[in-house]
């Protein structure tokens, strides 16, 4: 995966941590990232998340502390 070359939003090169990072986190929740590219449209992320993950929360009384 890599940025478009006459990308003009693109002012400064990537150090490649960000997609490392994200890859790493995604892997600590249970989740899968994956990464599509080509070349003439760039790249698509794809983030699968387990649905044990997207459950609503239990609602929980507040307390006073």
């Amino acid at each position: 995966v890599r940025q478009l070359r006459d990308d003009p939003a693109t002012t400064a090169p990537g150090q490649g941590v960000g997609l490392a990072i994200a890859l790493r986190l995604s892997a600590l929740i249970g989740a899968t990232l994956t990464a599509d590219s080509d070349d003439r449209a760039g790249a698509l992320f794809t983030l699968t998340v387990p649905a044990a993950l997207t459950r609503e929360p239990e609602i929980v009384e507040p307390t006073l502390h």
